[in-house]
């Protein structure tokens, strides 16, 4: 099946055996693919050379990071990343003749999912110096995900108009507040129950709503 360009791989069992044998599919395909969807748990394959690849969606529950894995990143155009743990590694669309930088050139619409058990925790390591660069992003969407300053820059500087946030008021008002913003749509869901400090929620939410005059679609949840 040399012509195929999309491939999606789900698996009931996570033996040793079915995972090398997924991967190896994957591999085999790399270079034609154009979408890959994978949900199989703590699975990331080797997708260094993709050049055509545009679309991903994967899951990253129970996966660790191992030298050696990557992704193609200048050619996507849709990322989706979901079950997020605090091993992630942003590194994994680094290469080895970039490793201090990745360039989703292309990349128009990503989506961020974490785990909302885990969401009080720091989910990216700010001591890593990996740059990222967005400059094409448009829509945005993050689940129980807490982003670094630096991260959260990267983003911003590009021309992102459409944000959907889900967590804590804080981490909504450091989007908000950014001086590079140009959100025309925002959607907005404060999961109430994670908060404990009525004051500084209260004290957010008004500085975010006080910040939203220049965005003509405003959407809340609490």
């Amino acid at each position: 099946m040399p012509n195929v360009t999309r491939l999606k791989l789900e698996s009931a069992t996570e033996d040793d055996v079915m995972v090398d044998f997924l991967a190896e599919i994957a591999f085999l395909y790399r270079r034609n693919m154009q979408k890959f969807e994978c949900l199989v748990k703590g699975y990331l394959p080797q997708l260094h050379d993709a050049e055509k690849l545009k679309h991903i969606d994967m899951s990253l529950c129970n996966w660790e990071f191992i030298p050696g894995q990557s992704i193609y990143p200048s050619s996507l155009k849709y990322l989706r990343m979901r079950a997020i743990n605090v091993k992630f590694d942003w590194s994994i669309f680094s290469s080895a003749t970039q490793p201090h930088n990745a360039c989703f050139d292309q990349l128009r619409s990503l989506n961020l999912y974490g785990n909302i058990r885990e969401y009080s925790k720091r989910m990216f390591n700010e001591e890593i110096t990996l740059a990222l660069e967005f400059p094409a992003l448009e829509f945005l969407t993050i689940r129980y995900i807490r982003l670094t300053p630096k991260h959260i820059k990267s983003i911003m500087l590009g021309p992102l108009n459409q944000l959907e946030f889900s967590g804590y008021s804080f981490d909504a008002l450091c989007f908000v507040k950014h001086k590079h913003t140009r959100l025309k749509k925002l959607t907005l869901n404060f999961e109430r129950g994670l908060e404990h400090d009525d004051a500084k929620f209260v004290t957010n939410s008004n500085f975010i709503f006080s910040n939203t005059s220049k965005i003509a679609n405003v959407n809340c949840n609490i």
